[in-house]
């Protein structure tokens, strides 16, 4: 396995993308909670693929096949943000908000003196 000064360098940067972008959705939670499903599933996805991006120098088994590599190990690492963000989390979100209405009998005073 030949690591060389240019794969170590895309290594570092790939890995301080993934770890900004964890870090981003980490601190925003009512800003990435306002996004659509889609958007939040793209940002970890993103996020999951770039780590993946970051330990492939360093993988002996698909040194020199970064076709195998994404196909066996990074499109299968996007399947569970997927499932998670379109299966599980509207499904845990149920029918929506549901609330009451409270009607409460509020009197006044009243001046009887005339």
């Amino acid at each position: 396995m030949n690591i060389t000064l240019r794969k170590i360098v895309v290594s570092i940067s790939a890995l301080l993308v993934a770890v900004t972008m964890v870090v981003f959705i980490a601190q925003n939670p009512a800003r990435i909670g306002s996004e659509p499903l889609f958007i939040r599933a793209a940002l970890l996805s993103f996020a999951i693929v770039v780590a993946l991006i970051a330990a492939y120098p360093f993988n002996p088994l698909f040194s020199g096949k970064p076709g195998v590599y994404a196909t066996t190990v990074c499109i299968p690492a996007l399947i569970p943000v997927l499932a998670y963000y379109f299966i599980v989390l509207p499904n845990q979100a149920g029918s929506g908000l549901t609330g009451a209405v409270s009607y409460t009998h509020l009197t006044l005073p009243t001046n009887r003196e005339v």
